[in-house]
């Protein structure tokens, strides 16, 4: 890739304080359930339907506390991955380079000419721009570039540079 005057980067890599809350509420979860979990002493009745007997509530309590542990498991990972390295989303002249998700090393890079179909997409409020070729396909989320307006700017010159 030539880096020109033309060529535009951003910084793309996964958020150190959602990831932190990530982190925090899965804490709760698992200390807060275990704890449940191992000092259990009566049954549960959820929804008036679904009846655990004493040991079935602490198993259900020890199974729930695991989402907490696998909530921080997820969270350092994410927090690992995707800091880890400098990662960009890289706007050449004649391609745009990124990595091919917030948390892989492996980078790609898509020439704008391959380019078959430029979309932006809003799913309960989370916005990305999925850009397609006949055999690759590349998403970048607004939530993991440093900004809102950097996703806006990003999308206005992939529009622009893809036709």
């Amino acid at each position: 890739m030539e880096i020109t005057l033309n060529t535009k980067t951003y910084e793309y890599g996964t958020k150190i304080v959602p990831m932190l809350l990530v982190i925090g509420f899965g804490i709760i979860i698992a200390v807060t359930l275990g704890y449940m979990a191992v000092t259990n002493d009566r049954g549960l009745i959820l929804n008036g339907f679904i009846k655990f007997s004493e040991m079935g509530a602490g198993i259900f309590y020890g199974l729930l506390s695991l989402f907490g542990v696998a909530a921080v498991v997820i969270g350092v990972m994410g927090l690992l991955k995707g800091r880890n390295g400098d990662k960009q989303v890289i706007l050449s002249d004649t391609s745009i380079t990124a990595p091919k998700s917030a948390v892989s090393s492996k980078i790609i890079e898509i020439p704008y000419r391959d380019v078959t179909k430029l979309t932006v997409h809003k799913i309960q409020g989370q916005q990305h721009v999925m850009i397609k070729t006949k055999s690759d396909k590349l998403a970048i989320h607004a939530s993991i570039l440093e900004s809102k307006a950097h996703f806006a700017d990003l999308v206005e010159e992939l529009q622009r540079r893809c036709g």
